[in-house]
Parts: C-alpha cells; sequence; structure tokens
C-alpha cells in the first residue's frame, strides 16, 4: 500500500518535471552540440493559447529546422512568421538508458517586437504566454 502511494507520487513529481522537457532534445555525452545556444538544438512543438481578453483559441507551432512559428487562428489561413530571436535552455539529465545527456529546450521564440516588449512564445515558469502583434496576451497548454 504506501509502496504504490510512494510510486504513485514519483510519477506524478516525474511528470510536472518533464513537462517542459516534453519538447526537448537530448544530447549524449559523445554529442553535445559545439554550441548549445542555436535554435535548431531545441526541438519542434505546438502549444494552443487563449486569449485573455476575448477567449479566442489559437495554435502556435514551433519549427526549429526551418526557424518559423506558425499562428492558426480560426476562420484565417495559418500566419508563418519568422523567428528573429530566440533562446535555448537545458541542463544535464540522465537519457533513457541511465547514461549522463544534456536536455536543450526553446524557452524564447520572438519574430517581432513592440517597443522594448518582444512579440513572440514565452516559457514562464511552466506555462508558454504569447505576446501578439495588436499587444495581446494569451495564455497557452501544451
Amino acid at each position: 500500500m504506501m509502496k504504490s502511494i510512494i510510486l504513485r507520487v514519483a510519477v506524478v513529481v516525474a511528470l510536472a518535471v518533464c513537462s517542459v522537457g516534453s519538447s526537448a532534445k537530448v544530447f549524449d555525452v559523445r554529442h553535445y552540440p559545439r554550441k548549445a545556444n542555436e535554435l535548431r538544438n531545441g526541438d519542434n512543438f505546438s502549444v494552443e493559447c487563449r486569449d485573455r481578453r476575448t477567449g479566442v483559441i489559437d495554435r502556435e507551432s514551433v519549427d526549429v529546422d526551418a526557424a518559423t512559428v506558425t499562428v492558426e487562428m480560426p476562420g484565417s489561413e495559418p500566419i508563418v512568421h519568422h523567428i528573429t530571436q530566440f533562446s535555448i535552455n537545458g541542463g544535464p539529465v540522465q537519457d533513457r538508458f541511465g547514461q549522463l545527456g544534456l536536455e536543450l529546450h526553446v524557452v524564447v521564440a520572438e519574430w517581432g517586437q513592440i517597443g522594448a516588449i518582444g512579440v513572440g512564445l514565452i516559457l514562464s515558469g511552466d506555462r508558454w504566454v504569447s505576446h501578439h502583434e495588436d499587444d495581446t496576451w494569451w495564455t497557452c497548454a501544451d
């Protein structure tokens, strides 16, 4: 009984900790990238975001190989933005075989700017937020 509870807690904690890493790349010790802060070292991902004012939901997809973010709004054609600013973050992890690895993931993907504030996706804690060209803020979910 106690083992079962401990196991469940461990699984929940592992899922919570790994939720951001679900869109991360893991490199083993022999294959660390020479320059870690390159966009291609992150991984592609998509999130659904809701406008905090109107409740409209869009889908925003980051393609690290093409260096683009595609925004799909209901009733509109997808808009492809070229990433102009980005940031990669990460740290040491164990790979699935228990070997030391390096996990890297995108934490910022911007395609524009309004004044001094970037327009794009920003990882804020464990949740993505999106800032659009019309100065609206969107809360996102994986």
